[in-house]
């Protein structure tokens, strides 16, 4: 693991995210976390899923986004016409979803983090993303409009492991 990597102790600034460094150090592999509860009002998942539908655009960076769904939550919605519209022509379109049986959100994000880490390569950088965040607000929408700066700086920077930036 490479030593300091607490931004607050680096001498120097970090330089600005490259796509053309980060691109060929290896792809960044986006793994959404669908809610366990299914919202109500979309507003907050069409807003992840707008950045979602933005990352799977450029491939040449980002690998195909992957959304992890518990079975839990989709058997609960199957009789929804809103969420049975909005995974088909929302979230599948934009992503590979994966539903798995899972006890616990830790659990959905070692499912989608080991199916990424299955189709990566070295030097590939993976992104957990969590889906139950007000993205819909605006506080939400300023997180959505540098939330892609995160996995970039670890790529650009080379780090082997970036917990709770």
């Amino acid at each position: 693991m490479k030593k300091n990597t607490n931004p607050s102790t680096r001498n120097k600034p970090a330089p600005a995210p490259s796509k053309t460094k980060a691109a060929l150090r290896g792809l960044i592999h986006p793994v959404v976390m669908y809610p366990f509860k299914h919202p109500g009002n979309h507003a907050d998942l069409e807003a992840l899923f707008g950045l979602v539908e933005r990352l799977n655009a450029e491939k040449e960076l980002y690998a195909r986004p992957i959304t992890v769904i518990d079975q839990k939550t989709h058997l609960q919605m199957a009789q929804d016409e809103a969420y049975d519209h909005f995974r088909k022509n929302t979230v599948a379109r934009c992503s590979d979803v994966l539903d798995e049986w899972c006890v616990d959100t830790c659990q959905m994000w070692y499912s989608g983090l080991g199916k990424a880490f299955s189709k990566g390569r070295p030097g590939d950088v993976y992104w957990l993303i969590p889906g139950d965040f007000n993205y819909g607000s605006h506080t939400g929408q300023e997180v959505l409009g540098h939330l892609h700066d995160l996995p970039e700086i670890v790529s650009e920077l080379d780090q082997d492991v970036c917990i709770g930036e």
